[in-house]
């Protein structure tokens, strides 16, 4: 089932645009990101631009009350194309939100 067919109720995603001064490692001053949220628990994705036309998918996870510093980073991978890594990046992230992982 694709990741936009879950039901409301389990995982929100939201459109974001991030600064890179809230997180040191993006190659651009803002970078589009997605955010995920399960109850108290929220999952930030990207598919960040790397060397040689490849896209590293990234995934940052933490409580509601947290704030952005109290992030961990779970690394999901280097993909050939934007999409795939997308693609990794939600489902990783609906893994560690099930799971809780953080």
């Amino acid at each position: 089932m694709p990741f936009n067919e879950k039901p409301v109720h389990a995982l929100r995603m939201l459109h974001v645009r991030v600064k890179a001064d809230q997180m040191e490692q993006f190659q651009s001053p803002q970078q589009e990101g997605r955010i995920l949220q399960s109850g108290t628990h929220i999952a930030r994705i990207l598919a960040v631009v790397a060397a040689e036309g490849m896209f590293e998918a990234q995934v940052f996870v933490r409580l509601t009350r947290e704030p952005e510093i109290a992030e961990t980073y779970i690394p999901v991978g280097m993909y050939g194309s934007e999409e795939a890594a997308w693609k990794a990046a939600e489902e990783r992230a609906t893994r560690a939100l099930e799971n809780h992982e953080f």
